[in-house]
């Protein structure tokens, strides 16, 4: 009488313990990239990022007004700006007054392009764009990271308002320095928080692809 050999049936906490070290194996196991040459992501990566970044600051910075063009969409953008940021200050300055894109308290503020820290919006707009992954993954990172970074420098013009009224030496440092520098190093940060979700979000549905014998792609 023959005997048959009957595999007990792998369970699917296994199956994802296996398919995770099939995964991390198949990522450690490729081959090196040779000295001095830019790997095609990385290249894919810049060129897209240049073409996008390019077109949206030539959008911004375009000289509207010198060449006869109307600027109202931006004006009425900074006046927005302005009644925001006058709103919050509000809240403590009783006496604040908001005209077009200009604040009026114990300190006066103006707020034009330069303030609205767009070109920092704009670099990171075009990097989540450039890097690989899920658009709609992207598209909701890209969302919660431009609503960090709007609020962050919302924070940014408060406090320029109070260095004005109680520190007015430092406030150049702070608008043309201090400021600047530290809202480039948040839009790094934000920028490195929001592809680390894309590319774990990416992973786990590979995994889950390979558990469930589905090709994710």
């Amino acid at each position: 009488m023959a005997l048959r050999s009957r595999r007990n049936p792998m369970t699917k906490k296994e199956a994802r313990r296996r398919s995770r070290r099939n995964l991390s194996r198949s990522e450690n196991s490729s081959e090196p990239t040779p000295t001095g040459r830019v790997p095609l992501l990385a290249r894919s990566f810049i060129l897209r990022f240049a073409i996008a970044a390019l077109c949206l600051l030539a959008v911004y910075c375009f000289p509207y007004a010198e060449l006869g063009f109307s600027e109202r969409v931006f004006n009425a953008y900074l006046d927005g700006y302005a009644r925001v940021v006058g709103a919050i200050l509000h809240l403590s300055e009783s006496d604040i007054a908001v005209s077009l894109n200009q604040i009026h308290g114990r300190y006066s503020l103006e707020i034009a392009k330069s303030c609205d820290a767009m070109e920092c919006n704009i670099l990171f707009v075009s990097a989540m764009v450039a890097f690989p992954g899920s658009w709609r993954r992207k598209a909701i990172v890209t969302v919660l990271g431009m609503a960090v970074l709007i609020g962050f420098n919302l924070a940014r013009i408060v406090n320029l308002y109070y260095a004005g009224v109680f520190w007015p030496r430092a406030f150049h440092f702070l608008h043309a320095v201090g400021w600047p520098l530290a809202m480039i190093a948040l839009t790094g940060l934000v920028f490195l928080y929001c592809t680390r979700f894309v590319q774990e979000a990416g992973r786990e549905l590979r995994l889950e692809g390979s558990v469930h014998g589905v090709d994710p792609t």
